[in-house]
């Protein structure tokens, strides 16, 4: 597997990786440089992500962005079991465990009981039931060795062979084999499982292979350790197409391997003296925590498909700071000047008793509604009850009600007040930018509101209980601009109806990361 190793191991490998703490804020030890690089300007920080050993994805990423592999080095790891490479470790368990069992015992049904037993672990522990969903995703991905080899005639000499305290021309090495078989006495095969997409002949000869040169690596290793043996075989196992890629391990490729991975090395010395690191663009651009912030990145109109950091945590270059800057001042003057703390530890007598018949928000006098039309916003010089206006508004202030409740806040009229009326200037602020209008009674305000229920059921969007003023700014602007980002894919698919095939960015095929990281 592709570089699941103490010094190497960047964001996301495998589960050998050891635990990292990281940094969750880069804004203070990292900047950009006015050639558009990525700097570590802060030596505790560089010191923390300097590698001794060389491992097969290390080398890949000192070709491809440096810029993704540091950034990706210093956040903290968070491991998704869910996603393309939190399945593909799940998987590369299962193919351990089956592979340690005896000959006979290496059937699919087996497979299957340790696809079960990984996906609860995976979950910590859970019961049976509640791993399943997590277990049907990994499946697939088990599944389709058979339609490639028979697990019960191979001769397994190893599983899972940590190379180490070895060099290659002079570099230390580190890798971990996933599984080593023998043909004859003193033949061997090497296999790698790939979870993710097999690419094309032509994208390997466009882009590099670094997959073959993991496999030469491995060779190589392998060769050193024990040296009466020959590797004759190196091979990909993409489990989940079905289908084996039989990788070249000419000497003539070898040699090939050889130059980059002396390159690599160079490289890798070079920004860890500096802290300099170049950009790249490419299709894993969407993958890299810095999309959002990445001078190539954003020239090149990459957009993130993976949960990345906020903007805020990140560097930014004097330009798109007073873009952001500009943004910010304009969204202000939609949300206004009143967004107000919600008092959380408030505990007054207004605090509603379970058994009292008193209401909840007490006003001065009894506010009165008119019964007009539904079309019609007023009933005279009152709201007219049976509007859209006051269906809305009614909703609104029992969502308010809903989350003090859920959060454990008192349910005081100042409270509920001040979360009612954040809630209502995010509707609006977002109604605005979309339509040039606040009316209460546009059908746009219903589907803000929509959206707005669907911004507070995001993970990433919990309200800041006990936050200042600041936080509460913060959170209302998000949440302006993540309804309107909704509202704009809702227009998107509505001009243009759904692409030819709208889960490619969904899926590990669309590009190496998912694989490389579950590899």
């Amino acid at each position: 597997m592709l570089g699941p190793d103490r010094d190497s191991a960047p964001s996301g490998t495998k589960e050998r990786a050891p635990a990292r703490k990281g940094y969750e804020d880069l804004t203070q030890i990292t900047a950009w440089d006015d050639r558009g690089r990525f700097v570590i300007t802060d030596s505790d920080a560089l010191a923390s992500i300097v590698r001794t050993r060389l491992s097969p994805s290390t080398m890949k990423s000192m070709k491809d962005c440096t810029a993704r592999w540091a950034a990706e080095s210093l956040f903290p790891r968070r491991d998704d079991p869910y996603a393309a490479n939190g399945q593909g470790t799940a998987a590369h368990k299962v193919f351990e465990r089956l592979m340690q069992m005896p000959p006979h015992q290496r059937t699919m049904y087996h497979a299957h009981e340790l696809v079960n037993q990984v996906a609860r672990e995976t979950l910590g522990g859970v019961d049976h039931a509640r791993a399943l969903p997590l277990a049907a995703q990994i499946l697939p991905k088990v599944d389709g060795l058979w339609a490639i080899d028979n697990p019960v005639d191979l001769d397994v000499v190893s599983t899972e062979f940590r190379a180490e305290q070895i060099d290659i021309e002079g570099i230390p090495f580190v890798g971990i084999i996933d599984l080593v078989t023998r043909l004859t006495e003193n033949n061997v095969k090497i296999i790698d499982y790939k979870t993710g997409a097999l690419k094309s002949a032509s994208y390997y000869k466009r882009f590099g292979d670094g997959y073959g040169d993991q496999i030469r690596l491995y060779k190589l290793a392998w060769e050193k350790v024990h040296p009466t043996d020959s590797v004759t075989i190196g091979t990909l196992y993409h489990t989940a197409e079905k289908k084996q890629r039989v990788i070249d391990i000419s000497d003539r490729e070898v040699r090939l391997t050889l130059r980059r991975w002396k390159k690599a090395w160079a490289t890798l010395q070079n920004v860890q003296e500096t802290g300099v690191f170049e950009t790249k663009v490419d299709g894993l651009c969407a993958y890299c925590p810095l999309v959002q912030v990445c001078p190539a990145a954003r020239a090149a109109g990459k957009e993130p498909k993976i949960a990345v950091p906020d903007p805020s945590l990140l560097p930014m270059t004097a330009e798109h700071r007073a873009q952001v800057a500009a943004q910010d001042e304009a969204d202000n003057a939609l949300l206004g000047d009143d967004i107000a703390p919600l008092l959380t530890t408030e505990t007054t007598d207004e605090t509603p008793n379970p058994t009292s018949e008193e209401p909840i928000v007490k006003t001065a006098t009894t506010p009165r509604l008119g019964d007009g039309k539904v079309w019609e916003e007023k009933d005279g010089p009152l709201l007219n009850g049976n509007s859209y206006a006051a269906m809305g508004l009614f909703g609104l202030v029992g969502m308010a009600v809903e989350h003090l409740g859920k959060a454990g806040q008192p349910i005081t009229p100042s409270n509920v007040r001040a979360l009612a009326h954040t809630f209502g200037k995010v509707v609006l602020a977002a109604q605005a930018k979309v339509t040039g209008s606040q009316s209460w009674q546009d059908g746009a305000n219903t589907r803000m509101r929509g959206a707005l229920h669907t911004v507070l059921d995001s993970p990433d969007m919990a309200l800041p209980w006990g936050g200042d003023e600041a936080a509460w700014r913060g959170w209302a602007l998000k949440a302006v601009r993540r309804s309107v980002s909704i509202a704009s894919v809702v227009t998107d698919l509505w001009a243009g109806g759904p692409d030819d095939k709208p889960w490619l960015p969904l899926a590990a095929t669309g590009a190496d990361l998912a694989d490389e990281d579950a590899a």
